[in-house]
């Protein structure tokens, strides 16, 4: 398997289950937690739950920790419809 094979079924069901821990972590206020699962790919562009305009980031851990106090004691739920792949191992580095 080399960096330019597509993901497997097995690493795409580690992803999703990964995700949906860090969204159960960040709801909770574990900022920690929610930034060791979650890796943001520079110039990642998010749509915050509290609203307002998209922000683009090339490092976003500082603006998540400042968001800490916002969430406390939360629940999230990750619902999995569908999940597409277009890039290989290597462009997610």
């Amino acid at each position: 398997m080399t960096d330019d094979d597509p993901i497997t079924d097995n690493e795409l069901a580690e992803l999703v289950g990964r995700t949906a821990e860090a969204a159960a972590a960040y709801m909770r206020g574990d900022i920690d937690t929610y930034l060791e699962l979650i890796h943001h790919a520079p110039g990642f562009t998010l749509l915050r739950p509290i609203g307002g305009p998209p922000d683009r980031f090339e490092d976003r851990a500082e603006d998540v920790r400042a968001s800490a106090g916002f969430f406390a004691d939360g629940d999230a739920r990750l619902e999995h419809v569908e999940a597409h792949v277009w890039a290989t191992r290597s462009s997610w580095q």
